[in-house]
């Protein structure tokens, strides 16, 4: 289904306690499992095992004690993992201080190593560490609320919170025309799935671009909407970040950066859903 262009394939898995000796070898089984049904591999001709990954109970790094994986990073990207989308998490311990941001995470034996981490950058690839892609966090004053980017039957999308999302100008250091949003939900509840789920998300995709539309990025050009993995032309799903390496063009990075069109993920506990705005110069995908 993934390969023939219809979108990602998302995974539930859980697993019993476990800590940095016996952890590895739990995800191994997984993944030997998960593949044996063609998930967790790049369409690459290597077919090599790649995923993304997202902690559930909000708990990575054993920043919650009922991770117990302290080298979870680590033992993540040495196993084919190239980026962690579990957040944002405000109201949570596993919240990191660094916010709206893109960036590297080098571990360490202490949980919650990826508390502060190394911008992605234009033209300063890495290749040795767990990549953190952060969503939007956002304090709306006018309604001393927190705007996190969860779309649940208490906060479907709006010109605003959508507004909001693209202000918080998550992007790759140095390409600030590239804007990430990446926004999640918990499950498809179903006033989430009214949404999502067309007619209703051709109605919600029209709010996006308006608002999208609204974003001068200068020259008299305005930001246009992408959904990702919503045409399978631009087989964008799951690609790290397009627009690291300097030489990097629009349509390439969307179906060639690092990743062939990796369309597999690893989801530990929830459901998140994507989008990306496209700018001058380019798109990126989240």
């Amino acid at each position: 289904m993934a390969f023939q262009g219809y979108g990602e394939v998302e995974l539930h898995w859980h697993h019993p306690p476990a800590d940095n000796e016996t952890f590895p070898g739990m995800l191994r089984e997984a993944i030997a499992w998960f593949q044996q049904h063609g998930a967790l591999v790049s369409s690459d001709p290597e077919g090599r095992t790649h995923f993304a990954f997202i902690h559930g109970n909000w708990a990575l790094d054993n920043s919650l004690p009922i991770c117990g994986v302290s080298r979870e990073l680590d033992i993540l990207f040495q196993h084919g993992c190239y980026a962690d989308f579990t957040f944002s998490t405000i109201g949570t311990y596993a919240q990191p201080r660094k916010i709206n941001a893109i960036y590297y995470a080098t571990d360490t034996n202490e949980p919650k190593s990826y508390n502060d981490g190394e911008d992605v950058q234009v033209g300063s690839p890495v290749d040795d560490r767990l990549m953190i892609f952060q969503g939007p966090l956002h304090f709306h004053w006018l309604t001393g609320r927190f705007e996190y980017g969860a779309l649940e039957s208490f906060a479907l999308p709006s010109h605003r919170r959508i507004n909001e999302w693209i202000d918080t100008n998550i992007h790759v250091r140095g390409r600030p025309e590239w804007v990430f949003v990446k926004v999640y939900s918990h499950g498809m509840l179903a006033a989430v799935r009214d949404w999502t789920i067309s007619p209703a998300r051709r109605a919600g995709g029209r709010r996006w671009s308006a608002a999208a539309g609204r974003h001068d990025i200068g020259g008299g050009e305005r930001r246009r909407l992408l959904w990702r993995g919503e045409y399978a032309e631009d087989k964008a799903a799951g690609i790290e970040c397009p627009g690291e390496e300097e030489d990097s063009s629009p349509r390439r990075d969307l179906r060639e950066w690092r990743l062939p069109w990796v369309y597999l993920s690893m989801i530990d506990d929830l459901f998140r859903g994507k989008a990306l705005v496209e700018g001058r110069g380019g798109a990126v995908a989240c």
